[in-house]
């Protein structure tokens, strides 16, 4: 990958029509956007805090098109999955891995012996929403103590090469991108001595915090630790399994899930394990990580293990466990799990995308293009605000792992 300009070199382009936008981030939320108002007429430069594209959260976390049924209690977070699925299978489909199944599973019971919030009947209706949706014999499979199976077109991503293939299409499109460069502070929407039309920020909410949030939310931050696992069985094709809806395990296709039928690494995650805490602060959620060893990640992988074998008892025959891996992940505490992406502007004009899960994309640079062509409407999030603040009031668990 090319090294980054520095600093000084930068050089904005004269610009005739279009504007002159940084977009702060280099995930999935700013890489979409910034090439999408690079095509718009606008000439961007993108900032990004690591070494490269993807080494963040969205390098670590993003593998997935969520279609919904992650999501049973979350009406908007599943119809918004569902339409960007469709976008992102158009407009990226060389980052898609096919999966031979990916199955959700309603558990009998959770790890802690309580039963599902979720009924049979209205599970069922949520799959059905989905692509592919079927109705899996669970005798012809190596899962148990579910109560039903259901199987839906769920990908994942090639996350080997998201990092690359931004990089060479922003090398094409010459959009500018700094890297090795956080951003703290943005002052008259000047960064390093540039003045910039629009600012972007798509930081995942963990730098240039909004001073006002235009909904009654509490956001926090989770520091998360999921185990890795290589796939011993040569010559099969990836799959996902997930178990719902409580504290339950899932597993799905990590790296060289693409590329080869053999030495493919699969993730696994687990609702109660995963989340290592719910903090105000990046920096309170960070220190957990800093402050984490290998010890104590071995002492949390017979939890992991354990449970997976719960649900499916051939698990050891299969994987072998080679690592892990950490993030940090920033949500809207809600008990419906809503996760779409919000998308506002401030008092100073940056433009705040509240990132959701990766197909939620689409529509945020939507709203986004709006706001720079003073096209946008009036900020209307009453829906979400209805969702969030219904669910707030009921008492009950999670859904099931979800980053």
């Amino acid at each position: 990958m090319p090294a980054a300009p520095p600093i000084s070199s930068i050089t904005p382009k004269k610009l005739v029509h279009g504007k002159r936008i940084a977009v702060i981030g280099g995930g999935w939320y700013g890489c979409h956007i910034a090439s999408v108002l690079n095509k718009h007429g606008h000439d961007i430069t993108l900032y990004e805090k690591e070494a490269a594209l993807f080494k963040g959260v969205s390098g670590s976390y993003g593998i997935r098109i969520h279609i919904g049924p992650h999501y049973p209690r979350s009406p908007i977070t599943r119809r918004d999955c569902l339409a960007g699925y469709h976008r992102f299978v158009a407009e990226y489909p060389e980052l898609i891995i096919d999966h031979d199944f990916s199955y959700y599973g309603l558990g009998l019971e959770d790890v802690d012996g309580i039963k599902p919030r979720i009924g049979k009947a209205a599970f069922e209706q949520v799959c059905k929403e989905c692509p592919g949706f079927g109705e899996v014999d669970l005798r012809g499979t190596d899962f148990q103590r579910i109560e039903a199976l259901y199987s839906v077109i769920e990908p994942s991503l090639k996350m080997e090469i998201v990092g690359d293939h931004f990089q060479q299409l922003f090398d094409r499109k010459e959009i500018r991108t700094v890297l090795n460069h956080p951003i703290e502070t943005i002052h008259n929407k000047t960064i390093d001595g540039i003045r910039y039309d629009h600012i972007i920020n798509c930081t995942y909410f963990k730098a240039l915090l909004p001073k006002q949030i235009p909904l009654d939310i509490e956001i926090v931050y989770q520091p998360c630790l999921t185990l890795f696992y290589q796939d011993r069985v040569a010559n099969t094709k990836p799959f996902s399994f997930t178990v719902m809806d409580g504290w339950y395990p899932c597993i799905m296709p990590y790296e060289n899930a693409w590329k080869s039928p053999n030495n493919r690494t699969y993730v696994l995650y687990h609702a109660k394990y995963t989340i290592l805490g719910t903090f105000d602060t990046v920096a309170q959620a960070q220190n957990v990580l800093d402050n984490m060893t290998d010890n104590d990640v071995q002492g949390k992988r017979p939890l992991f293990e354990k449970d997976i074998h719960r649900y499916y008892p051939t698990f050891a025959d299969r994987f072998v466990h080679v690592g892990y891996n950490t993030g940090i992940a920033t949500k809207i505490k809600s008990q419906s799990e809503f996760r779409s992406a919000i998308v506002f502007a401030d008092d100073d004009e940056v433009i705040h995308v509240f990132s959701g899960k990766v197909n939620n994309i689409f529509a945020a640079a939507d709203r986004v293009v709006k706001l720079v062509s003073k096209t946008a409407e009036n900020d209307d999030f009453s829906d979400i605000q209805q969702e969030i603040s219904q669910t707030w009031l009921e008492k009950g668990i999670k859904a099931a792992c979800d980053l």
